[in-house]
């Protein structure tokens, strides 16, 4: 679910500040035709950029990727980019709509996020600028009341035994854990169930995915 990409940079990362990510920012790429994060990171390239402007990509699959690291200065909302995590999904959503996967995926992971940083607020692009995007037929409402849900979801299971913090000063290894007892709650649950058409069991396995990786 959750890909490590890998991408090599062409300049030095300026580490934006952790404690003041006021918003995660979403986006389309704008493109109809099928493409990857290794192509929006050539994109940006191009436009000599640093690298690839977004810190997280999900493709038409529910596939999620890492773009640029969740501690940099992004490179997608001017006047933003300091103080916001962007998030850019495959497709434009000026001319389709998005397919349930997408949005399942979108669920799983904006939620982790709003739980990280409690005080941000979820945005589509065009809301702090004259973009549009993510696009007239992007589902934001839809999102942001499942995410809803999904977050009062985990913190009804887990409360207090889900974890979020910084292991250095620079903010670079923010941590999302669950705690040995979370952890045996989680692996005691049924491999899989659902409400409606989300399956709770795959943000589970999102969520102790990304725990586990320096990333977030």
């Amino acid at each position: 679910m959750l890909h490590h990409s890998n991408l090599k940079f062409c300049q030095e990362l300026k580490c934006r500040d952790d404690y003041a990510t006021e918003y995660v920012i979403l986006h389309h790429s704008e493109v109809t035709s099928r493409h990857t994060i290794e192509d929006i990171h050539k994109w940006h390239l191009n436009k000599g950029w640093a690298g690839i402007g977004y810190h997280y990509f999900i493709n038409k699959e529910g596939e999620i990727f890492e773009g640029r690291p969740h501690w940099a200065v992004g490179a997608h909302t001017y006047g933003y980019n300091d103080k916001s995590v962007g998030v850019c999904f495959e497709g434009d959503f000026n001319k389709e709509q998005m397919n349930e996967q997408q949005e399942n995926a979108a669920v799983m992971l904006l939620s982790i996020l709003s739980l990280a940083y409690e005080d941000a607020t979820v945005l589509g692009h065009g809301q702090l600028t004259d973009k549009k995007c993510p696009g007239k037929f992007f589902p934001l409402k839809s999102l942001l009341d499942k995410v809803d849900t999904c977050k009062k979801w985990l913190k009804g299971l887990f409360g207090e035994e889900m974890h979020f913090w910084i292991m250095d000063e620079e903010g670079r290894n923010r941590y999302v854990g669950l705690d040995e007892k979370a952890n045996q709650k989680r692996q005691s649950m049924p491999s899989s169930f659902e409400n409606g058409n989300f399956s709770y069991s795959k943000i589970l396995d999102l969520f102790v995915n990304i725990g586990n990786y320096e990333y977030l």
